[in-house]
């Protein structure tokens, strides 16, 4: 079966899902100050599934490991670049793109294992 757009649309969903977690965990932990704008989320899941479907492809010869590096790699930074030239601070920009580069890693070696074992 050959990967198609819905396979990293719904990899972005399950991310964007453990995103908005991390995301409120912190925010609860700094007495509810808002990081970012209503629209993070939703902007998320549309440019994340165009980067992540771009940085794919990109990686998509490589091994297991190397390919969900990549991925997460292009994933975290590409976004983080958008929010930061966006106005968000450095602070917010580099917290997040850690987290999301920790959240993104397991999550595609987990689902390139799955999807290249089943599908």
């Amino acid at each position: 079966m050959e990967f198609k757009k819905t396979h990293i649309y719904f990899f972005n969903c399950i991310y964007n899902n453990h995103d908005f977690y991390i995301y409120r965990l912190f925010s609860s932990f700094i007495k509810g100050r808002v990081f970012c704008s209503a629209y993070y989320f939703r902007n998320k899941i549309i440019f994340g599934t165009i980067i992540g479907f771009i940085a794919y492809f990109i990686a998509n010869k490589q091994k297991l490991f190397v390919k969900s590096l990549i991925f997460s790699v292009t994933v975290s930074v590409l976004l983080q670049t958008r929010y930061f030239l966006e106005g968000y601070s450095l602070d917010f920009v580099l917290l997040f793109l850690l987290i999301h580069f920790i959240i993104l890693l397991p999550v595609s070696l987990i689902f390139f294992n799955i999807f290249n074992k089943y599908i």
